[in-house]
């Protein structure tokens, strides 16, 4: 079995974009994006892009309520519903659920947000049955979560924006949902002294009224920053 890791998955990104048959032609990647799990593979990638010549330099990283530590318990629930509905569609040979069916069960037999059903629905596959994500690869990630020192990558790049004068620096913004209780308190003072000391590559916004998924909860307040910030 091969060991998955959040740095190996950030080496497979890279190797699959510059083996790409289309490479040569392809923009080079400038904004990189990602919310909880995927904000802490951006990480990854964007420290690699800082410390290689031969990638091009990252303009700017957004992570999305990425919290460091634990996964957000909201993980737990879609992995839960999720495998659920897998085996129920696979040893018990049921019809495939159409995508309003899928919606309807993810919020009334698992609890789930509406927003965040419709999200989850919007990856599946009513033909096939099957979720636009590696289920078993996200389990197996799950406890890499805790592992990853999250301010010391954030201050690699920061550090190295100020080594490397001749590369375009890296922006990185922070996207935090104001009603997501997993921002303790002496979190945010490590990331806000972060901020004190990189003023001008290092933001942390809020948006008060989203929770952990930020893009479901306020999907307009976070255009409104990308735009303001592009």
């Amino acid at each position: 079995d091969v060991e998955h890791t959040l740095q190996s998955l950030s080496l497979e990104q890279q190797e699959e974009k510059g083996n790409s048959s289309s490479a040569s032609s392809l923009a080079p990647t400038r904004v990189v994006v990602g919310h909880s799990w995927g904000g802490r593979l951006a990480l990854e990638y964007a420290v690699a892009a800082s410390k290689n010549i031969d990638m091009p330099p990252l303009e700017a990283l957004w992570l999305l309520d990425t919290v460091p530590g634990q996964a957000h318990e909201s993980v737990d629930q879609v992995i839960a519903a999720v495998s659920d509905i897998l085996w129920n569609q696979e040893q018990q040979q049921a019809s495939k659920l159409d995508r309003n069916e899928l919606v309807k069960t993810l919020t009334q037999t698992h609890g789930m947000d509406l927003g965040v059903a419709q999200w989850l629905a919007s990856s599946y596959n009513s033909k096939t049955g099957d979720f636009g994500f590696d289920l078993n690869l996200v389990q197996d990630l799950k406890p890499e979560f805790a592992n990853q020192d999250f301010v010391g990558l954030l201050r690699i790049i920061l550090e190295e924006n100020k080594t490397n004068v001749d590369r375009t620096p890296t922006k990185v913004h922070l996207v935090r949902g104001g009603k997501n209780a997993a921002w303790s308190v002496q979190l945010l003072s490590e990331l806000e002294a972060l901020a004190r000391q990189f003023p001008k590559t290092f933001h942390i916004h809020v948006l008060p009224s989203a929770g952990h998924w930020v893009h479901v909860d306020d999907l307009p307040g976070l255009m409104e920053l990308f735009a303001r910030h592009s």
